[in-house]
């Protein structure tokens, strides 16, 4: 897993803007200041993936270490948030990151494997998988629900969302939601028939 997009992560931050109706107000100076996140220990790179209300960045840098690693931008400060080659995808208002790491299973089999970091407790939670090697956070939010991606064992990738520490299906739980649609909408039509079936008879009856 290794991916280089930027050699030096950056963030804007909107200084002084002020818009209405789509239109900048011509009594306000647009300005910007431009924030150097900085690299790992030993790295050349790094960049930003994204950024919450209070300027602190997920992203990922390489290292020293030969990998690159999901990190934090947080206090003007970047961290590593896991050793393991690893990356950073979303940020919610907590300061809550979800993303990708490497773990190792039974038989020292290598899992990509989606994960929740805090940054007020510096606690990371490893999300399980729908039985296959690879799992993936792709977005959280305040509630600390996360939505992604996750294999089965036969390595097929389904939607998931992660919520109360159960890994739902969103897959599965959609084509149940269309299979019920499909049988309501079949429904509806015999019932339909079935009215104009009973209106046909009853004009035969009222014409003998």
């Amino acid at each position: 897993m290794s991916i280089a997009r930027k050699s030096s992560a950056l963030t804007l931050v909107p200084a002084a803007l002020t818009i209405a109706f789509g239109l900048l107000s011509p009594a306000s100076a647009q300005t910007y200041s431009l924030t150097k996140l900085g690299i790992l220990p030993g790295g050349t790179f790094s960049y930003g993936n994204a950024v919450n209300d209070s300027g602190q960045v997920a992203g990922q840098s390489n290292s020293g270490a030969g990998n690159q690693q999901a990190t934090l931008y947080s206090g003007g400060v970047l961290n590593s948030l896991n050793p393991a080659s690893s990356s950073g995808n979303a940020i919610n208002a907590l300061g809550q990151v979800t993303g990708i790491a490497q773990t190792s299973a039974a038989g020292a089999v290598t899992v990509n494997q989606a994960y929740v970091y805090s940054s007020a407790t510096g606690a990371t939670t490893f999300l399980p998988t729908f039985g296959g090697n690879f799992s993936e956070g792709f977005g959280i939010n305040n509630s600390g629900q996360v939505v992604g991606s996750s294999a089965t064992a036969d390595n097929n990738n389904r939607a998931f969302l992660y919520s109360g520490s159960k890994l739902i299906d969103v897959d599965q739980d959609t084509g149940r939601r269309d299979q019920l649609q499909r049988q309501r909408r079949q429904r509806h039509q015999q019932q339909r028939q079935d009215h104009r079936r009973g209106l046909r008879q009853l004009r035969l009856h009222l014409r003998q």
